[in-house]
């Protein structure tokens, strides 16, 4: 399950936020935005074809296909 902030779904897991971010047309990604652990923010590898797909992801949560 996961919230929604400022229009973006978000999920902690394990002290992490998590939520989904749109790279370019038909690609979403999972990524943990700016937090103390990863100060720039990362995006986990895969790539996923729409907003639905990586939103069954984040709520599925980990481990994630890369």
């Amino acid at each position: 399950m996961w919230i929604e902030l400022r229009g973006l779904p978000h999920r902690e897991i394990d002290g992490l936020p998590y939520t989904i971010h749109q790279t370019a047309p038909g690609r979403w990604h999972i990524v943990i935005p700016n937090c103390p652990r990863y100060p720039t923010g990362y995006f986990l590898p895969h790539a996923y074809p729409n907003r639905e797909a990586a939103l069954s992801a984040l709520e599925e949560g980990p481990p994630w296909d890369g």
